[in-house]
């Protein structure tokens, strides 16, 4: 019993380990230990240990997989790791044109160029096509996904005399 126990704490140890050093051999290492633990348990102590101790180890992986989920991104350890910024972020709020008008760049086939409040954007046409030139509105914003639509007669006479 006391070398289940060791595989399994081994195998724990190595994959907390695998989360820091790079190169996956300490985690493969892990797992083999789990499995070990498992096969011992079936081939020396018999059926009834074995599934003990299989169920014990499917239950630490889950457990511990879960526990680490939470609380290893945010821990002071886990904060070297774990990156706050932003791939590509350029410091535009695209939510705050969200009803802005606008007028095409270029062709929405669907998606294209439009150019709203004096800046150009990379928009996607809600539906159908949209010509070079064309009066739109944004309808919806969703991360860096901007969706347009053809702006009603009434808003872009309004918006041309402004």
């Amino acid at each position: 019993m006391g070398i289940i126990i060791t595989l399994m704490i081994c195998g724990g140890v190595l994959l907390v380990l695998e989360s820091v050093l790079p190169g996956m051999i300490l985690g493969v290492f892990g797992i083999v230990c789990w499995g070990g633990a498992v096969v011992y348990g079936y081939s020396e102590l018999g059926p009834e240990a074995g599934h003990i101790t299989f169920a014990s180890v499917l239950l630490f992986g889950v457990v511990g997989f879960l526990l680490w989920l939470k609380y290893f991104p945010s821990s002071p350890f886990g904060k070297i790791f774990v990156s706050d910024s932003h791939v590509g972020d350029l410091g535009e709020k695209p939510d705050e044109i969200l009803g802005a008008k606008g007028r095409t760049s270029s062709r929405l086939s669907p998606s294209g160029y439009a150019r709203i409040q004096n800046k150009k954007y990379d928009v996607i046409a809600a539906e159908g096509f949209l010509e070079p030139d064309t009066a739109i509105e944004v309808i919806d914003v969703s991360g860096n996904r901007i969706i347009v639509r053809k702006a009603s007669e009434e808003n872009s006479e309004t918006q041309a005399q402004a």
